[in-house]
């Protein structure tokens, strides 16, 4: 389904997607809101993999802003050991897919191999 898309890029994306929907477990937050990201994100997400160019764009900034999000909320705010640490590898999860899709060669090559193959 998804040949040509860099393997890590496919590892990145499908982590993300499972995370989200996870961190319900971990910090307690609300199920709908964590199924209508994680609808959003896989979304994106595989109209990306088929080589969508905007959806891959669209997605990077989403997870860029995702993670400085989740950074600005911790601040100034008591919370357990537990959701402090799921909130900022979440973050650093999201901003680093974001930067990876955005700065990656393999992943730019492979965004453009599509356009020149029509």
């Amino acid at each position: 389904m998804f040949k040509r898309a860099p393997r890590p890029l496919i590892f990145l994306l499908a982590t993300v997607v499972i995370a989200r929907v996870g961190i319900v477990f971990v910090v307690g937050s609300p199920m709908t809101t964590a199924l209508a990201w994680a609808a959003a994100l896989g979304t994106l997400s595989v109209l990306a993999l088929r080589g969508k160019d905007s959806a891959a764009t669209a997605l990077a900034y989403l997870c860029l802003v995702l993670g400085a999000d989740t950074l600005i909320q911790l601040l100034g705010v008591e919370v357990s050991g537990t959701h402090r640490l799921a909130a900022l590898v979440w973050a650093s999860l999201v901003m680093g897919t974001g930067t990876y899709i955005l700065r990656s060669a393999r992943v730019r090559r492979f965004f453009l191999g599509d356009r020149t193959d029509a």
